[in-house]
């Protein structure tokens, strides 16, 4: 199931930014594997086309032939394969318009993708990942409390995601809320050591609240993770000047 929930960074000259990703380059290594991560895509892929064109009215075949175009990146197929969907079920499933939204997220198609979460939401209010998606996007757009609402739904109904408490922190942070973004970050970074960004956050939190200290450690530790990270690298060295 894919799901909008992605870290995002707090930046201590912009405020935030958006997700990095970082990819290490062991070409040789891994295009064997690769190839074959490929060739398995294909072969599913080719299977779940050759299933919806011979039998069209499988909503099965639709739904997981525009997972596996939406994963590749072709979200423009993923779409027309859930609308699909859509077209063969009478109210769809929380689960088919989540990933209908993320596949319109993805074409900067905002208004269609909060519609889309919404549905989600109304036929099962109970569903984490369409709460924090929809909370991410109001986060983002400038509806703070509209998104850390969502957010807070989403923790409540999933409180072992680290990602969705991390964005729920973020959320916070932006509110000027830095006690609870603190306590949401701590407990994320509990639930899941290893995950780096999440670890800058903290560290800039705790710079907001001016505990250098721990600010360091989490850089140093995010920098642990991710060494390749220019910003953590640039805001320890700074903050290792400041308390000299």
């Amino acid at each position: 199931m894919r799901s909008y929930d992605a870290l995002y960074r707090m930046s201590l000259a912009k405020g935030y930014s958006g997700l990095r990703i970082f990819f290490t380059a062991l070409i040789l290594f891994l295009s064997f594997f690769a190839y074959h991560r490929n060739k398995l895509w294909i072969e599913d892929t080719l299977l779940w086309l050759d299933i919806s064109k011979k039998s069209p009215d499988k909503t099965r075949a639709h739904s997981n032939l525009g997972y596996a175009y939406d994963v590749k990146g072709f979200p423009d197929k993923a779409i027309q394969e859930y609308k699909n969907v859509l077209a063969l079920e009478k109210n769809g499933s929380p689960l088919l318009y989540t990933n209908l939204g993320v596949a319109l997220l993805s074409k900067d198609m905002i208004d269609d993708a909060i519609t889309a979460f919404q549905k989600a939401i109304a036929l099962d209010p109970n569903f984490a990942d369409a709460h924090a998606n929809l909370g991410n996007i109001y986060k983002d757009i400038g509806l703070i409390d509209a998104g850390v609402k969502e957010l807070e739904t989403a923790v409540k109904l999933k409180p072992g995601s680290a990602k969705i408490r991390n964005n729920l922190g973020i959320a916070y942070g932006r509110k000027g809320l830095i006690d609870r973004a603190l306590k949401e970050l701590e407990i994320a970074v509990e639930i899941n050591p290893d995950l780096a960004d999440i670890h800058f956050n903290l560290a800039y939190a705790y710079t907001r609240k001016k505990m250098p200290d721990k600010a360091i450690k989490e850089y140093e530790t995010a920098l642990k993770l991710n060494p390749n990270d220019v910003e953590a690298k640039q805001n320890l060295e700074t903050l290792k000047k400041i308390i000299q």
